[in-house]
Order: structure tokens, then C-alpha cells, then sequence
């Protein structure tokens, strides 16, 4: 399980990817009202366990 986030994070990003389908750092930083640094390193972390995946758009 990932450390930076928390089961109650997780959970709320699953309901979030849901209904979006697909969420911004920005969007994320806002929601869970944390710096943009702590949301990277936790969807990194999920991503290396395999419950994401992430993707650049320009």
C-alpha cells in the first residue's frame, strides 16, 4: 500500500478516476489540499505498485 497516501485517499481517487476519468496534479492538489510535490510522489508510488497509470499531456 502506498504510504504517501492514505486507504481514505485511495479510495477517493478510485471514486474521482470513476467519474472523470482521468485527473490533473493541479485538480488533486486542490481536492486533497496538499502540495503538488506529495501528490506526484504518491500517484509515482501507486503507479509503481501497479493501482495507475500515469500519463503526461501537454
Amino acid at each position: 500500500m502506498a504510504k504517501r497516501f492514505t486507504q481514505v485517499r485511495i479510495d477517493e481517487l478510485v471514486r474521482l478516476l470513476g467519474e472523470k476519468g482521468g485527473l490533473s496534479v493541479d485538480f488533486l492538489t486542490q481536492h486533497f489540499e496538499t502540495s503538488d510535490v506529495t501528490i506526484r510522489k504518491g500517484l509515482a508510488e501507486l503507479e509503481a505498485n501497479g493501482l495507475l497509470t500515469m500519463t503526461i499531456i501537454y
